[in-house]
């Protein structure tokens, strides 16, 4: 058979370049002295901000294609990475901690 079944190491995650572009945008306005967080809507913004008007990128659009999804990218890139959200009983902005 030439078609081999993917494995958790063969599987690659793409992102669209205006996504990275997007989340280095907001790495690079928020870094301090290696550790930051940063609200998941600010991710959401600046990917809208950078998607080519063309692609008529939504906030819904963004979650469907999981492009918030970037934290395995980045943490081969050497960042730890880490996504917190509420609980449903718990009121607090959804966030990313980074630290370098």
């Amino acid at each position: 058979m030439s078609i081999q079944p993917l494995t958790p190491k063969t599987v690659v995650k793409t992102l669209p370049e205006f996504v990275i572009c997007a989340i280095n945008n907001v790495i690079q306005e928020n870094y301090q002295q290696g550790y930051f967080k940063v609200k998941q809507d600010l991710f959401v913004d600046e990917i809208l901000k950078c998607a080519p008007e063309e692609l008529q990128v939504t906030r819904s659009m963004i979650f469907e294609k999981h492009w918030l999804d970037f934290e395995d990218i980045y943490r081969k890139a050497g960042w730890f990475v880490n996504f917190d959200k509420p609980a449903y009983n718990e009121t607090y902005d959804a966030f990313f901690e980074f630290k370098g």
